[in-house]
C-alpha cells in the first residue's frame, strides 16, 4: 500500500504584523524595513519593496534589533498594490512571533 502524502503547510500560520528588517547575505547593501503578514514557528511572509531571489540567504531582525534569525527566501511574489510578498523559511523557531497571535 502506498503512503499518502500530506498536502498543505506543516505548521499553522497566524496573521501577525511584526515590524522587521531584512538584509541579504548574498547581496551586500540590500537591507530594507518590512512587515510580517503572517508567521509560523519556522516561516513567515513579509511585505517588502525590493525583489528577492528564491534561495537567497537573509538575516531577519525584529523591532529593537533583538534575536536576528537567518532565513532562506522560498518565493517572491509581486502584488497588485506595488509591494512584494516574500516567503521565508527561518533557520530557527520564532515562538515570540507566534505568541503575538494569541
Amino acid at each position: 500500500m502506498a503512503a499518502q502524502m500530506e498536502i498543505g503547510r506543516a505548521q499553522k500560520r497566524f496573521s501577525v504584523t511584526v515590524p522587521v528588517r531584512i538584509a541579504s547575505l548574498d547581496r551586500p547593501g540590500l537591507v530594507e524595513p518590512a512587515m510580517t503578514e503572517n508567521v509560523s514557528l519556522f516561516g513567515t511572509r513579509i511585505l517588502v519593496k525590493d525583489t528577492w531571489r528564491p534561495n537567497e540567504r537573509a538575516i531577519v531582525v525584529s523591532q529593537g534589533g533583538l534575536y536576528p534569525c537567518e532565513a532562506r527566501v522560498v518565493y517572491c511574489q509581486r502584488l497588485n498594490t506595488g509591494a512584494t510578498a516574500v516567503g521565508l523559511q527561518l533557520a530557527r523557531a520564532r515562538p515570540d512571533w507566534v505568541r503575538s497571535a494569541g
